[in-house]
């Protein structure tokens, strides 16, 4: 098993012999929650939307280190399912307060096109306003997901990627994004 693991890696650093410029990196970027769980008052399923920051470091292809930080655009309203003291429905607002990600980062590239994977961890802090107070839950766990990025120049990359901020038990959030990395 040990020598598969070997030889997968070093299948993995051969094909990725196109190095976009190593060293520190910072991007931005927007997207969307494809699904955490919460219907608006169509039925449709609320979709957040965030805006991250980024902050990375590349020592090679397939070691890359990436911290993130997000919160939402805008409060996305949603029914709670209960009625108001006038037999009105009630609702309530659903928003990212913050989030924070740890990523490691791998990646294929050629000259012009990268893939990459990311492993890491997130801690995701919700936030709930009802009429009568607001709530905030946090929670912590896995945090992983796929991207592609194209060259713009030699160090601007715009990239597109799905991950799961957040993966556990509980909760399962996941994002849709665009982003775009500037080498220092």
């Amino acid at each position: 098993m040990r020598l598969f693991l070997l030889l997968a890696l070093l299948g993995w650093s051969g094909l990725a012999v196109a190095d976009f410029k190593q060293g520190p990196y910072l991007g931005v970027g927007f997207g969307g929650s494809t699904d955490i769980g919460v219907d608006n008052f169509e039925g449709d399923r609320v979709n957040l939307k965030i805006a991250e920051l980024i902050a990375g470091y590349k020592y090679n292809n397939i070691f890359s280190l990436e911290a993130r930080t997000g919160a939402s655009l805008v409060e996305e309203p949603y029914a709670t399912g209960e009625t108001d003291a006038d037999g009105r429905a009630a609702f309530a607002t659903l928003s990212f307060d913050r989030y924070y990600s740890l990523y490691y980062r791998a990646e294929v590239s050629s000259p012009i096109a990268k893939l990459y994977l990311l492993a890491g961890g997130s801690t995701v802090t919700l936030r709930n306003e009802f009429s009568n107070g607001n709530t905030q839950s946090s929670a912590s766990g896995q945090s992983f997901g796929v991207g592609a990025g194209l060259r713009v120049n030699s160090k601007t990359l715009f990239n597109i990627e799905y991950r799961a901020i957040l993966a556990t038990e509980l909760e399962d959030i996941k994002v849709l994004a665009f982003n775009i990395d500037y080498r220092l």
